[in-house]
């Protein structure tokens, strides 16, 4: 009896572990992308304020000329 439950559960278990797994697929590839953005958004942050900040230098660098 209790072979037969068992036997007669697999395929349900089985089909809800590989939705599970889609899932944890789908939500890593999500969170690749947003980490990839933040990065490229953080990138150009920074390129900005370092931007920012060569600009003060050679503005200085003028006024101390």
């Amino acid at each position: 009896m209790s072979c037969g439950r068992t036997r007669g559960l697999s395929p349900l278990f089985l089909r809800i572990d590989s939705l599970h797994l889609k899932w944890k697929r789908y939500i890593s590839k999500t969170n690749q992308k947003k980490k990839k953005k933040d990065i490229t958004y953080m990138y150009w942050q920074n390129k900005r304020a370092l931007l920012e900040w060569q600009k003060e230098i050679v503005t200085t660098a003028d006024e101390g000329n």
